[in-house]
């Protein structure tokens, strides 16, 4: 069984005809299929060949470093003391990078950016043109996928090049080449190798090899295409083995939607798919690629149903009448937060000490003893009764315990995902463009936002009638994303002039709305007051993950209110931060009207 190879250049010839039926076969029957006399130059191709061997060399020895390296390692080991091992099935035996317009890309060979950049004009050509052939084979309009794919041309299609070598694997029955998945996207385009196979399709139940052929480019079609042809066309399973000979070249191209981009079903017959936007659909791809993908589809249907409308209430309700709610369901995997509450318990473990000698215990004590002698004395004002630390980007991390820092990374980028959802269905409810509130907290995207996360545990304390947990206020940022401690209570807010209790429940997120969502949706959606009380039992742990604006962005309404879009000031959020770390703590009130006043002042200048 060989999959189709196609002459495309006969498409412009008297046999057009046998040539678009040949693609519309291998659309329909196969999802995958190989094209030659393609119009790309035989010569770029092999200097396209000369660069990427040339970047690998650069490359390798950091691959012999690598993760999947490293990990056979061990199950060679263990297999060599007798214990039983799996095929590792997590990760891929695969050196990789992808190239976009915007991204970084190597510097050597010298010659290497000027090569795959005139490869990839000739490749998003190549990939618009099959576009086009698909739309006509499906008797759709001319444009309609490109239209689809940009959202009516209000943004670019996303095009990217995935550079991988797939080095000789000394275990090829314990590691996988590439799993087993199907493409998120529209139309891919590979330049495969032309010496070593490995790539297999999925084809009525079997595994078939797509045969390396000289300087063809292999045609496949993604999940989206699958959508708007109405499941005519599909995305098939594929993947790559692992061999013990050969260094497996691969330089896959993606034409794929933006991810405002909405997708649906494009003909005629009854929709057997949902419609959803890109982005949607790119948010569970990443944690369920190499899953079946009709699971992805369920999730984009739920999302577009009745279920989607309540949702959405509910979030709008939150925002509006309390400021807080919990997410549940929310994504995130059960593993990675369990993981998370394991390395901050064992951290916390061991800044303990340093903590008891900490200001909060010296103070609490010295207002003991005042009691003690009878003294007159106050509840302490001035500090909380938190053990804290901050994670970002680019500052230190604990280095104990040893793995602290993968988790916490990989939770921050979970987390950062969420927010960006969050505040994508924040502004379908208030009405808002999407992606308009990220474009405000990155200045239109000259900067980027801010995301840091705080790590806090609140130690038991002895006199929780003189020490506040941390003291009441409302966050200045943006989106706020809390994962609490899901025994030991303590966390208030304020609402309707009573202290409510947040309950804690196992794995949910906590989402808060923070001063500067109250601006940009015009006192719609308010930032509420909040506390935690000091305690005597347990011990509580918050890491609660801010998303906030750039410091150079500009803050200002974005919806009209009952009295325009004047109730609130138009600033710069560093300036707001410049009085909110002296009057954290006081209402909040104040702050906006020093924003008013500072640009008052500017104004008249």
């Amino acid at each position: 069984m060989v999959i189709p190879v196609i002459d495309f250049s006969k498409l412009e010839g008297e046999e057009r005809a046998e040539t678009m039926a040949q693609i519309a076969n291998g659309c329909e029957e196969w999802g995958f299929f190989q094209l030659v006399n393609h119009g790309i130059p035989v010569e770029l191709l092999d200097r396209v060949k000369k660069v990427c061997a040339e970047c690998y060399k650069l490359r390798e020895e950091g691959f012999k470093e690598s993760k999947p390296v490293q990990m056979l390692k061990e199950m060679v080991d263990r297999e060599g003391e007798g214990l039983a091992v799996n095929e590792l099935d997590d990760m891929d035996w695969e050196d990789v990078f992808t190239l976009q317009d915007d991204n970084q890309w190597p510097s050597n060979p010298p010659e290497f950016k000027e090569t795959m950049m005139e490869y990839r004009r000739e490749l998003k050509k190549l990939a618009e043109k099959m576009l086009e052939i698909m739309e006509e084979n499906l008797g759709l309009e001319k444009d309609i996928m490109k239209g689809a794919f940009t959202s009516g041309d209000d943004y670019a299609p996303f095009f990217g090049t995935k550079v991988s070598h797939y080095p000789p694997c000394p275990h090829p029955d314990l590691a996988t080449g590439l799993r087993a998945h199907t493409d998120a996207g529209g139309v891919i385009l590979l330049f495969q190798d032309d010496e070593v196979g490995g790539l297999q399709i999925l084809k009525d139940g079997r595994w078939v090899d797509v045969q390396p052929l000289a300087d063809a480019i292999v045609i496949n079609t993604g999940d989206q295409i699958e959508v708007i042809s109405n499941g005519r066309y599909k995305s098939v399973w594929h993947r790559v083995l692992a061999t013990r000979d050969g260094n497996r070249r691969s330089i896959a191209s993606f034409y794929n939607p933006a991810l405002e981009a909405t997708i649906g079903p494009a003909t005629n017959a009854a929709a057997a798919y949902p419609t959803f936007a890109f982005g949607d659909y790119m948010d569970v791809y990443v944690k369920q690629k190499f899953q079946a993908k009709q699971r992805r589809f369920d999730a984009m249907a739920k999302l577009d149903g009745d279920e989607r409308t309540q949702t959405l209430a509910q979030i709008a309700n939150a925002c509006e009448e309390w400021g807080f709610f919990q997410l549940v369901n929310h994504g995130i995997p059960i593993e990675l937060l369990e993981g998370v509450k394991k390395v901050c318990s064992e951290c916390y473990k061991l800044r303990e000490e340093e903590f008891r000698r900490s200001n909060p215990v010296v103070q609490l004590n010295k207002l003991a003893d005042q009691e003690g002698e009878g003294h007159s004395f106050e509840k302490l004002d001035n500090v909380d009764w938190e053990d804290v630390f901050f994670l970002q980007d680019d500052n230190q991390w604990p280095s104990n315990p040893p793995e602290f820092k993968e988790i916490m990374k990989e939770c921050r980028r979970e987390l950062r995902n969420l927010a960006e959802k969050v505040m994508e269905v924040m502004e379908e409810n208030l009405g808002l463009e999407r992606g308009h509130i990220k474009k405000a907290f990155s200045g239109g995207g000259d900067y980027a936002p801010f995301f840091g996360t705080k790590v806090s545990h609140y130690p038991p304390c002895p006199r929780p009638d003189l020490a506040n947990g941390l003291r009441a206020h409302t966050d200045a940022g943006g989106v706020i994303l809390l994962f609490q401690d899901d025994r030991v209570g303590g966390l208030q807010i304020l609402k309707d002039g009573c202290w409510i209790d947040v309950q804690p429940i196992t794995n949910t997120i906590v989402i808060n709305t923070g001063d500067q969502i109250e601006v940009l949706s015009n006192g719609k959606y308010k930032s509420v007051l909040h506390r935690v009380l000091a305690t005597r039992a347990g011990n509580r742990r918050s890491v609660a993950s801010f998303y906030n604006p750039a410091l150079k962005a500009t803050i200002a309404p974005a919806i009209e209110g009952e009295g325009g879009r004047g109730l609130y000031p138009e600033f710069v959020f560093g300036d707001y931060m410049d009085f909110y770390v002296k009057q954290k703590f006081l209402p909040k009130e104040p702050r906006f009207e020093a924003m008013r006043a500072m640009k008052m002042k500017d104004g008249g200048k």
